[in-house]
């Protein structure tokens, strides 16, 4: 076989192209007999044989490459040759792109140096080539070549501006004949022009920063790979940064509605959009790896990761002040950022201050911010704060500007400040919320209730207040307050001073009531006020059934089911009246349910299943038996339920009833007496008694004043503090060693969870030093709590004074000093109380020295000066209506001269 040739040749030929060259160097090629000539026979007729179709058939390669720029090369490394004969033609056709351009290229051995290349629009052959053939591919380039004699013909290239399926037609024929090869050439492009893309996925906007590479930590970015050329068929990536994949998506490139949102060219040929949340900061580098089969592109880019500074909250106790006080304003960052700032700006003139949010602390820190937020959002605890104080000198309004700026974070808030002239006398409350009349404060009925005032004097004001509370009730109605008179407050309780006792003899849940508090001055006009809205809620009905929760009694033993000392724990008056009863009843080796009447399980009828005391006879029951009895008390809107087991026995026991005579409520508070007795109603001589509690062992010299073995036990307070619910059992034996057994369930009401407390200063000297505590954290589910502070005596060592009961967790006090012998140390404990009064106890100790350095005389005249006198101390704070802090400064004051006069 000669591939030059395209044949197999006898030995005696020679494996080489022959010549259309005369001994001149002239070209001896005749078109029409396909042969060397001269000119004396070009115009023979055709001699040529019938070209043989099979000769036509292209073999090898069927696929062309596509590199970057667009050129395809259908022969690479090479189509393989086609053999044909002398006078043959060759065409080449494909059905592709306009676009490109096809080169015929005869094979350099070959001496038939002649290529013919047809005009794309030309569709008769025979015009260009005085030939009568056609081409059958009208709309499409054909190339022929003309065979001098047998030969290779190719290789052939073009050059694809798009990928996809493309024929060509391969036609070899002469004269008489032809033959055509059709191919698919797969034209692939290779992956190139790899480019990353970061958004914001809220925004959809690129980042911030002179090169748009700064971005947020914790939020959602889109990381969209694009690429100029070619369609990856796998992606290898490297975020550089800790954090989460959310999603990985394939966008489709004709997705105009994708490619809009985040403004990208149409020019991209795929794209790969994974949504990544970062979760440190730090510079982040994206590597991304796009490859198919034939080719792979890569890219990279840096990206700066910082955590955005974040304001959750800005406070200020009001932003209408006086001018020349101060304004203190919190702001409350959740995250304070990396590289971050605060900008004040108060808009008066005045300088604007930055400084750098590093200088935040968090916020349980702060002692004044815990006791503002401590009732109502214990989420400020865990963030960061940072105060700013300003004073405006003028009458105006202003526009306050506070900025957050970080290089991810611009924030900017407007807040409106009103600088009024000074008001000399302010009053407000430690109450937050109620401040109109569709929403009021709710409090727990509790049988007390303190509400305290704070009064601020300024502008120089030195003249004596006067105080005046009212309580109005009222209700809603169709959105207006319809107003009843005011209550009358009982004659001994005071409605002059700084605090307001409200006892629940005179108010009612059924009502709303607005609060109001007028300020005056004794010697002018000037007066202040507060007014807040608040509303009562009813505590549960107390269930009280005689005889605890479970009780024997004897076959023959009638027994009686009594409920009649539960109660409305918020009418004091008429705490047992008013109050609907219903019992019912379930045998418990039946399958009866709860909602069996007293009249369906025991024959009763149904007006005695609605007295209080359900009188049961022995015949009534069935020996060997357990009876449920449930009992549901009714009172306005609210209900409550108790049960008793009653198990009847085949003899007769004492027949016992536990009953409450102390701390008997739905809850029992750990920090009093809890009263039990054993009260016997039959069989009742020589009896022995023996209480427990049911899986706890109690040490009932430490625990209880009476022992356990008398028909009545006194718990001491404390004792019931490990745990929510006690079953405390009674076990009665007579003197024939028959045993009666009582339960009494008790559900435990938790004390306070404690807080802290601050002092400032933590040293002084009484009658000189005003001291203040500061506490804060106490929590209870039984809200609003009341605190206690109590004084330490220094006469009676042990013994305590109570100086001072407040719903406010802070207090200022002038102080008793302490003991010389203890390095004058005051023993200070305050203590918080919920409305049903339980109580957890936080100890302090107050360095407070007596008057030091004095005569007899001279501490004489310093007590007096304290206690005497129109501007004297006490005389301020009864001026203020401030009874209790002069009540215990009077105390000092007596004190200090029972000793001078000792002396």
């Amino acid at each position: 076989y000669c591939p030059d040739l395209g044949r197999c040749i006898s030995s005696d030929e020679i494996c080489q192209p022959s010549s259309c060259y005369d001994q001149d160097g002239n070209f001896t090629y005749c078109l029409f007999t396909g042969n060397c000539y001269d000119q004396s026979n070009c115009t023979t007729t055709d001699t040529t044989d019938q070209f043989d179709p099979s000769t036509a058939v292209l073999v090898g390669q069927t696929e062309g490459i596509i590199s970057n720029v667009g050129r395809v090369v259908l022969s690479q490394p090479q189509i393989t040759p086609l053999p044909v004969e002398p006078g043959d033609f060759i065409g080449i056709s494909y059905n592709g792109s306009h676009s490109g351009q096809i080169i015929a290229i005869s094979d350099p051995l070959s001496t038939a140096g002649t290529v013919y290349m047809s005009n794309p629009s030309q569709t008769n052959i025979g015009q260009s080539f005085n030939f009568s053939y056609e081409s059958i591919d009208q709309y499409h380039y054909l190339i022929r070549a003309v065979v001098v004699e047998p030969t290779i013909i190719g290789p052939f290239s073009h050059n694809y501006s798009t990928g996809g399926i493309n024929i060509v037609n391969i036609t070899a024929y002469n004269n008489v004949s032809q033959s055509t090869s059709l191919v698919d050439i797969k034209v692939k492009e290779y992956v190139a022009g790899v480019n990353i893309h970061v958004y914001d996925i809220t925004t959809r906007q690129p980042g911030y920063g002179p090169s748009q590479n700064y971005y947020s930590v914790n939020r959602t970015l889109a990381i969209i790979i694009t690429t100029l050329y070619g369609i990856p068929t796998n992606y290898s990536y490297d975020f550089g940064g800790p954090g989460k994949v959310v999603s990985v998506s394939t966008r489709n490139a004709t997705n105009d509605t994708f490619k809009s949102s985040y403004g990208l060219s149409n020019n991209y040929k795929s794209f790969l959009e994974i949504l990544y949340v970062y979760n440190t900061s730090g510079i982040a580098e994206i590597t991304v790896n796009a490859s198919d089969a034939l080719s792979w592109s890569a890219a990279n880019i840096q990206i700066q990761l910082y955590y955005p500074i974040e304001i959750e909250y800005v406070y200020a106790h009001s932003y209408r002040i006086t001018v020349n006080s101060p304004l203190e304003v919190w702001i409350f960052l959740k995250q304070i950022g990396n590289s971050s700032v605060i900008i004040w700006d108060p808009k008066d003139g005045s300088p604007v201050i930055t400084r750098n949010a590093s200088e935040a602390v968090i916020a349980s820190t702060v002692p004044k911010i815990n006791n503002t937020f401590s009732e109502f959002d214990p989420q400020f605890y865990n963030y960061y704060v940072m105060i700013f104080n300003h004073t405006y000198y003028t009458i105006s309004s202003f526009y306050l500007q506070i900025a957050a700026v970080n290089p991810v974070t611009n924030i900017t808030l407007v807040q409106k400040i009103r600088v009024r002239r000074c008001y000399p006398i302010h009053v407000s409350f430690p109450i937050t919320g109620g401040r109109t009349s569709s929403r009021p404060k709710s409090f727990r009925i509790s049988r007390y209730m303190i509400f305290t005032s704070n009064v601020n004097i300024s502008c120089n004001f030195t003249a004596d207040i006067s105080f005046n509370w009212t309580l109005t009730p009222y209700i809603k109605s169709n959105d207006e307050s319809v107003l009843s008179p005011p209550v009358q407050f009982p004659v001994n309780i005071l409605t002059n001073t700084s605090i307001l006792i409200v006892p629940n003899t005179i108010i009612s849940s059924a009502y709303n009531y607005i609060l109001y508090l007028r300020v005056s001055s004794r010697n002018s006009s000037d007066y202040g006020y507060k007014r807040v809205y608040i509303s009562f809620k009813s505590n549960p009905l107390v269930v009280n059934i005689i005889g605890g929760s479970y009780r024997t009694v004897g076959f023959n033993q009638h027994f009686t089911m009594d409920a009649s000392r539960s109660c409305d724990p918020d009418d004091i008056n008429n705490s047992h009246g008013n109050i609907s009863y219903h019992w019912t009843c379930q045998i418990m080796s039946s399958h009866q349910s709860l909602s069996t009447t007293v009249e369906s399980c025991l024959n009763f009828t149904l007006k005695e299943s609605q007295q209080p005391i359900l009188h049961v006879p022995s015949s009534a029951v069935v020996g060997n038996s357990t009876y449920l009895f449930q009992v549901i008390i009714f009172k306005d809107e609210r209900e409550s339920k108790g049960v008793q087991l009653i198990h009847v026995i085949n003899h007769d026991p004492p027949k016992i009833e536990i009953v409450c005579t102390r701390n008997c409520m739905n809850k029992v508070n750990p920090s009093d007496l809890l009263i039990l007795e054993g009260r016997c109603k039959q069989q009742c001589d020589n009896l022995s008694y023996f209480w427990s509690v049911v899986g706890t062992t109690i040490n009932w010299n430490i625990s209880s004043s009476t022992g356990n073995t008398k028909e009545f036990i006194t718990f001491l307070k404390d004792t019931f503090t490990n745990k929510t619910q006690y079953v405390i059992q009674l076990t009665v034996k007579d003197q024939n060693g028959l045993i009666s057994l009582s339960y009494y369930n008790i559900t435990i009401n938790s004390p306070p969870t404690p807080g802290n407390c601050n002092i400032s200063p933590i040293e002084g000297v009484t009658l000189m030093t005003l001291y203040t505590i500061q506490c804060y954290g106490f929590r209870d589910d039984d809200r609003h709590l009341s605190y206690q502070f109590r004084i330490g005596n220094n006469t009676n060592k042990g013994n305590q004074i109570e100086a001072y009961y407040t719903s406010n967790p802070e207090v200022k006090l002038i102080l008793p000093a302490g003991q010389e012998s203890n390095g004058y140390k005051l023993p200070i404990e305050v203590v918080a109380i919920d409305v049903f009064g339980a109580s957890v106890t936080v100890p302090l100790n107050i360095t407070v020295y007596r008057l030091r350095n004095l005569t007899l005389e001279g501490e004489l005249s310093a007590v007096t000066n304290f206690s005497l006198g129109k501007r004297s101390i006490i005389r301020q704070l009864i001026a203020q209506g401030k009874l209790q802090e002069a009540n215990l400064a009077a105390g000092i004051s007596a004190s200090i001269l029972n000793n001078l006069h000792y002396k």
